[in-house]
């Protein structure tokens, strides 16, 4: 891309800085195919690709005051995408670690003795 389309760009963001819809429509239009394509890379999932996506322009629309883009916002809606992308990774990773230590009788038992201590003291706590 050329400078000169970025200097284009940055005053378009500029105007969405101060809520004109249509200059963040131009940023949707232009950016959302691509980076749907650009995040099912890594998900393999269209539906959470896109609603990846979705949520990178809500958090840009939200925070839209605050960024401050440097030199490109194609570029700032990709490595939003991508730390996106990371987030969605490392949380559906913590869940099925969660998950599969659940899974193995030691952690269930454990989890069982605890509940039962919890009930036991409640019980004992009303019955007061």
């Amino acid at each position: 891309m050329t400078s000169e389309h970025n200097i284009s760009e940055l005053f378009l963001f500029d105007k969405v800085k101060k809520g004109d819809k249509e200059s963040f429509k131009f940023f949707f239009e232009a950016y959302y195919s691509d980076l749907c394509n650009y995040v099912n890379l890594f998900i393999r999932n269209e539906s959470l690709s896109e609603e990846i996506v979705q949520d990178v322009y809500i958090y840009l629309w939200n925070n839209r005051e605050k960024i401050n883009i440097g030199k490109s916002v194609r570029a700032y809606l990709f490595v939003a995408s991508k730390n996106k992308i990371l987030n969605h990774i490392r949380d559906t990773y913590r869940i099925g670690f969660w998950r599969a230590r659940f899974k193995i009788p030691f952690f269930r038992n454990l989890l069982s003795r605890r509940i039962q201590v919890l009930r036991q003291h409640l019980g004992n706590t009303i019955r007061q």
